[in-house]
């Protein structure tokens, strides 16, 4: 018989060969694309495009400094305390039937939102905001459109986390336009993308960043917060399973904190660490998707998929919470929106490839067949009489539907 230690080792060893496997099978799909200009960058970029998520380099645009600036900032902000936070100022989304509905810029307090359907109880802060704004009482006459809401900084002393994350907010921008400028000459689309960029351009004023700090499954356990006892029945997550209703999306992400044993990290190889997943497009299959220092994800989002007939596709993702205890997981998310008046038919012609206009009403249809039966919330479901309408409209329908925990959110301020 083998000595003890020698079983060991090769337990270890086993283990260590069978997680690597497992990672690499739930992480082999998300590539990494180079943005070069070359007709093979085109050709990988278009094929990523299809799977609906990959990988890009944040620079020229950010650099693994910026990234790492705006997530120290974020985790010092995070750290204040409740009160502290909570007396903050917020914005937030017109009230439905009288209920307070979604924060539209500034601190979402722990447990405030849980998505559409509320099926879950979503275990994180966020922060939102954006480059846009409208005064608070401003009408319809005052030339604002719907959804460009001033953000909402804590003050004073937040200087550098300002400074920071709206850093990261215009590079994040300008890695979407440069994808899109990309994709588009890839697609091949009839004027070049130059209307799709220019909407996107157009549409930051609209476009919006949620920056969210997502503790660790056990973190309800091991703490006494009122809020926890909300959950009730409800599953712990970090993000429910969705799609994005922008044309697309941009994350950049970090962990801080928790430190692993032997034991935890073999577990982690096998079960996963938590952190983002999706499903490839016709797989019920979660698969795992992980960035490199100085990269991003980029996301296709529902108003890309549909434009371009389904040949893009929108993938269901999620966020699982980390697995260490005292591990905490921050990502900034970058939705990149259209121009506030341009409509879901205008980007289905905007990506027209031939000669022939598209029929945007069966475009459309098609749509909404793919949207049928699903459990999440994408752009079109509950929502068809508003294809023809502006996009602002639309999302701000959709964001006042997000579910909130009214008993943990402070009273309004605007």
């Amino acid at each position: 018989m083998l000595p003890l230690g020698a079983r060991l080792a090769g337990l270890a060893l086993v283990v260590g060969v069978l997680g690597a496997w497992i990672v690499a099978s739930r992480t082999a799909q998300v590539p990494l694309v180079a943005l070069d200009g070359s007709a093979a960058s085109r050709v990988a970029l278009l094929k990523a495009a299809e799977l609906g998520i990959f990988r890009v380099r944040a620079a020229p645009h950010l650099s693994a400094l910026d990234i790492e600036r705006a997530l120290h900032t974020s985790a010092e902000l995070f750290s204040r305390g409740e009160a502290e936070k909570r007396a903050w100022r917020v914005v937030r989304f017109p009230p439905v039937h009288g209920k307070p509905a979604p924060i539209a810029r500034g601190y979402i307090p722990f447990g405030g939102e849980s998505g559409v359907s509320g099926s879950f109880f979503e275990m994180k802060q966020g922060f939102a905001y954006s480059s846009g704004c409208k005064p608070a009482a401003a009408d319809e006459e005052s030339g604002a459109r719907p959804m460009e809401f001033c953000s909402a900084w804590p003050e004073p002393g937040h200087g550098p986390f300002k400074d920071a994350v709206s850093r990261l907010l215009e590079g994040s921008h300008a890695i979407a336009l440069e994808v899109m400028r990309e994709l588009a000459l890839a697609l091949r689309v009839r004027d070049g993308g130059e209307s799709l960029v220019a909407s996107l351009v157009s549409g930051l004023p609209i476009s919006l960043m949620r920056l969210f700090h997502y503790h660790d499954r056990h973190h309800c356990q091991q703490t006494n917060r009122t809020e926890c006892a909300a959950r009730g029945s409800r599953a712990l997550i970090g993000s429910s399973p969705h799609t994005d209703w922008s044309a697309l999306t941009i994350i950049a992400e970090g962990s801080h904190g928790g430190r692993p044993g032997w034991l935890q990290r073999a577990t982690n190889l096998i079960f996963g660490a938590g952190g983002l997943q999706f499903r490839a497009r016709g797989s019920a299959r979660w698969q795992d998707a992980r960035t490199e220092a100085g990269e991003v994800f980029v996301i296709i989002g529902d108003l890309l998929s549909i434009g371009s007939d389904g040949r893009l596709h929108s993938p269901v993702h999620r966020v699982l919470l980390p697995s260490e205890r005292g591990r905490t997981r921050t990502s900034f998310t970058f939705f990149a929106n259209p121009r506030g008046t341009d409509m879901i038919a205008s980007w289905v012609r905007m990506l027209q490839t031939g000669e022939a206009a598209p029929d945007v009403d069966e475009v459309l249809a098609r749509a909404r067949e793919r949207a049928s039966g699903v459990h999440w919330n994408t752009l079109l479901s509950g929502a068809d009489a508003r294809a023809h309408e502006p996009f602002d409209a639309i999302l701000l329908h959709k964001w006042r539907g997000v579910s909130t925990l009214d008993s943990m959110n402070p009273e309004p301020h605007s």
